[in-house]
């Protein structure tokens, strides 16, 4: 209703949001359960690359998950990313997109990278 002239006024933001709460609702909620099972059995290069999908499609858990899985890369997957710099400029990108999104640990993070 909010992104055509029925019934409502128009709202661009009003209809992003909505949409973007439905899309969420999708099938993907089974990716990110595989991936916190992987996580947690230490199979964390498997469990960034689901999370690096999502995060791509623009889930804001998925964002801050890759995130943090670079900023705490152990060094056994470090050849995703084999340079630091490269890693912490990954990081950040990750970082930014999930403090857009609202989640407020990411803007502490970002903080912490301009700093």
């Amino acid at each position: 209703i909010h992104s055509t002239i029925t019934s409502v006024l128009r709202s661009c933001p009003t209809a992003t949001e909505l949409f973007k709460s439905v899309a969420e609702r999708g099938q993907w909620s089974h990716m990110f359960t595989q991936a916190f099972q992987l996580y947690n059995q230490g199979h964390i290069e498997q469990a960034f690359m689901i999370y690096l999908y999502l995060a791509e499609v623009g889930y804001e858990v998925a964002q801050s998950n890759v995130a943090y899985i670079i900023d705490q890369m152990p060094i056994d997957i470090s050849n995703i990313y084999k340079k630091q710099q490269e890693r912490y400029k990954k990081a950040l990108i990750y970082w930014h997109r999930a403090a857009i999104q609202g989640f407020h640990y990411a803007r502490i993070k970002l903080g912490d990278y301009y700093f």
